[in-house]
């Protein structure tokens, strides 16, 4: 990375110009500016936040939010994955069913658990990568 009165940046490859945004202040701030410029449409939206734990305990966190949880059945075949949607249309109020459509779901992943042996090798691994990167430069 090269600098010049000006104060522009000039990165010589993409790690470098990663490296900067995740590990400087300024970058951070860059990406959040970026962020809240390119989502003004979810600022005015509620916020939830929907918390797994890897014991199947589920949380849900949110201000002035109605929020209803439920457990689809597990369908090995199509007509098993047929016979669970028919369940949640039996189950749901309609206020929730109203929402039950693929083009309103916001989010989805898939979730694994994840152990504190797991995020200490982590990060055991990034400090790792990190002291190779500045031995190397």
């Amino acid at each position: 990375m090269n600098t010049s009165s000006s104060k522009r940046l000039y990165f010589r490859t993409l790690t470098q110009l990663r490296q900067w945004l995740n590990d400087t202040d300024a970058g951070r701030k860059l990406i959040a500016d970026i962020a809240f410029d390119k989502c003004r449409e979810c600022q005015a939206r509620k916020a939830v936040l929907v918390v797994l734990h890897s014991d199947g305990w589920v949380e849900c966190y949110g201000k002035e939010v109605d929020v209803r949880i439920v457990c689809k059945p597990h369908a090995a075949t199509a007509e098993a994955g047929i016979l669970a949607e028919e369940y949640l249309d039996r189950i749901l109020p309609q206020r929730y069913a109203d929402l039950y459509w693929p083009r309103l779901l916001r989010s989805a992943t898939m979730c694994k658990k994840v152990t504190a042996d797991d995020l200490l090798a982590s990060e055991e691994l990034m400090a790792c990568l990190r002291e190779l990167r500045e031995w190397r430069l």
